[in-house]
């Protein structure tokens, strides 16, 4: 971020300060020369939304349960419902798709986590 980087939400203007552990955003901007790191020109808080997403590679799997170890260490267990949905693009898969390794993104719309 630089003091030009602009900041929405809803369509009004914000700030760094609306951004929130947890928020869905949209950043764009330039891509530095070691290709990891953006310096973001323009950032949309996505507040019509407020499912949580958990990155993180697979390290247990079964039919009814998913197991990822996050990028800071921290295991979460998720259950695996009924209503559960896979996609890889815009693919839809079956929990059968999913294998240690395999890095994925949990989105939880409603409902608590399974403790670990």
């Amino acid at each position: 971020m630089s003091p030009s980087t602009t900041f929405t939400e809803g369509g009004q203007g914000a700030t760094l300060a609306d951004v929130t552990v947890g928020a869905p955003i949209f950043a764009t901007g330039t891509i530095d020369a070691n290709l990891t790191t953006l310096d973001a020109l323009t950032v949309r808080i996505d507040s019509s939304t407020h499912a949580l997403v958990y990155h993180g590679v697979v390290t247990a799997a079964s039919s009814s349960s998913v197991t990822i170890t996050r990028l800071n260490g921290v295991v979460a267990h998720f259950a695996i419902m009924p209503t559960t949905v896979f996609t890889q693009g815009k693919n839809v898969l079956t929990d059968a798709s999913l294998a240690v390794g395999d890095h994925v993104d949990v989105q939880v719309n409603s409902g608590p986590r399974t403790p670990p």
